[in-house]
């Protein structure tokens, strides 16, 4: 599978070929879980894990070789909404099987797919190429939902989160108001809504000093 994946990727450099795309991410993932579900032990973590990633590197790289090489991203699309959304929820859903045991698994895991989006969104934002402006953004709001789960695996504290959460949601209305992006801004909301209810149900003085904390 590893080796056909990599034809599909290699075909994705020059081809728009989507339903290959999705039937290669199909067939990938859905026997893979197949096997992990009927076979899968923890004793084979090390042989498993590797290739774990390496699918999930490959069809989170067709998406944006598709987007640079053939045309511009059409996320409304079937094909790409698939690739797009659907191998991280996919590929966390697997990681959590292997690593849902492991202190801090998810909370790394996640940081790695945050980075992952970021850096991908990055590169691509410096090409300076408008027509991938609605890929760049998608790969940011996956990089941030990602970091955004990461905060309370990582932090057992509700305090903790509640901060990270508050600060995260800050730098996202800023963005927001200097982008004039206004699903941006709803996040943000959100997440300063979200962290002000995790503080005061958890917090020993938020019900004497609500307003004020």
């Amino acid at each position: 599978y590893a080796l056909l994946d990599l034809a599909i990727l290699g075909i994705a450099w020059f081809k728009a070929w989507r339903v290959l795309n999705v039937l290669g991410f199909l067939f990938t993932f859905g026997i893979g879980t197949l096997w992990g579900v009927n076979y899968y032990v923890p004793e084979n973590f090390a042989t498993t894990e590797p290739f774990l990633i390496l699918f999930t590197v490959m069809y989170l790289v067709i998406p944006v070789l598709f987007a640079i090489r053939v045309e511009p991203p059409r996320l409304r699309g079937f094909v790409d909404s698939t690739l797009m959304f659907g191998t991280p929820i996919v590929a966390f859903g697997l990681q959590s099987q292997l690593v849902g045991d492991t202190k801090y698994g998810l909370a790394i895991s996640a940081v790695a797919l945050a980075l992952a989006y970021v850096g991908m969104a990055t590169f691509l934002y410096r090409t300076r190429r408008g027509e991938l402006r609605v890929l760049v953004e998608t790969q940011l709001a996956l990089g941030i939902a990602f970091l955004t789960i990461a905060v309370p695996l990582a932090l057992d504290d509700a305090l903790w989160t509640s901060a990270a959460w508050a600060l995260e949601g800050a730098a996202l209305t800023w963005l927001a108001f200097r982008q004039q992006r206004r699903l941006a801004l709803a996040a943000g909301v959100v997440l300063q809504v979200l962290a002000a209810a995790s503080y005061i149900v958890k917090s020993p003085v938020a019900a004497e000093w609500p307003v004020l904390n």
